[in-house]
């Protein structure tokens, strides 16, 4: 993973296995909260890859 922390929806769906609609409707149920999973910036969707990591398997 290297030191990838916020990466496009696109590249976090080829980086966690989750699928773009997967991302976006795990946004839409509030699963993941902007500022920590996820930010807009502008028209787009930024994930945070560590975010997501801890969120598949909490310690």
């Amino acid at each position: 993973m290297g030191s990838l922390l916020w990466v496009t929806v696109e590249k976090a769906a080829e980086i966690t296995g989750i699928t773009r609609q997967g991302i976006y409707a795990r946004i839409k149920r509030r699963e993941w909260r902007e500022g920590r999973e996820y930010v807009k910036r502008g028209q787009r969707l930024f994930i945070n890859i560590p975010a997501i990591y801890a969120w598949i398997a909490p310690a």
